[in-house]
């Protein structure tokens, strides 16, 4: 949980950000657009790091999956 609060912590901060200053309420509906751009950019991230990985250990993971 707390990683998943730090990788949405910039978006978070914006959020704030806006919300507190003084011209910030003209540009609140930016952060729909940056959270979502945020996100794919961290959900191919992941994948990116996560695919490799995954593959080395289809053996294995087939074995433990088809045990009975």
């Amino acid at each position: 949980m707390v990683a998943a609060a730090l990788l949405c912590a910039p978006v978070i901060a914006l959020t704030i950000w806006l919300n507190v200053s003084a011209g910030g309420d003209d540009l609140v509906w930016l952060v729909l657009p940056v959270g979502v751009v945020y996100g794919a950019a961290l959900t191919l991230l992941g994948l990116r790091l996560a695919a490799p990985r995954t593959a080395e250990r289809l053996p294995e993971i087939l074995t433990a999956v088809s045990k009975a």
